[in-house]
């Protein structure tokens, strides 16, 4: 359900206008911190819940300094390389992980995307 609704508000955030848009945004942020208070209600090892928030509690933040138009929101756009490199850990792991895979891919899937605008932005300068 977490993960229909995250696919669904970037829907809303890329297909419609700047009046609306916006809204899609506040819901994707939401809805993180919905998938992130669901891994801490789940039933997995510690050690995998560390890992699952390592990815989501930073882009949850980042967004929200992003929407908010918090100061240093640049430096947390730079931190997302914690969620990308965590990803890859938890591929490993995969099998110990029975619902969370989908939800962590689509918020690592917006770590990734908000990295490499950081890079491209280092290197067209």
């Amino acid at each position: 359900m977490i993960t229909l609704s995250q696919i669904i508000s970037i829907a809303i955030s890329i297909l419609t206008g700047p009046p609306v848009e916006k809204y899609g945004f506040y819901l994707f942020d939401t809805l993180i911190l919905v998938a992130t208070i669901y891994i801490i209600s789940q039933g997995i090892m510690l050690r995998l819940k560390i890992l699952l928030l390592l990815i989501s509690v930073p882009v949850f933040l980042s967004m929200s300094f992003k929407l908010f138009q918090w100061p240093y929101s640049y430096e947390w756009s730079i931190l997302m390389i914690i969620p990308v490199l965590t990803y890859n850990t938890v591929l490993f792991q995969r099998k110990e992980m029975k619902n969370e895979l989908g939800i962590v891919t689509i918020i690592t899937t917006e770590a990734a995307i908000e990295l490499l605008s950081v890079f491209a932005n280092w290197f067209n300068s």
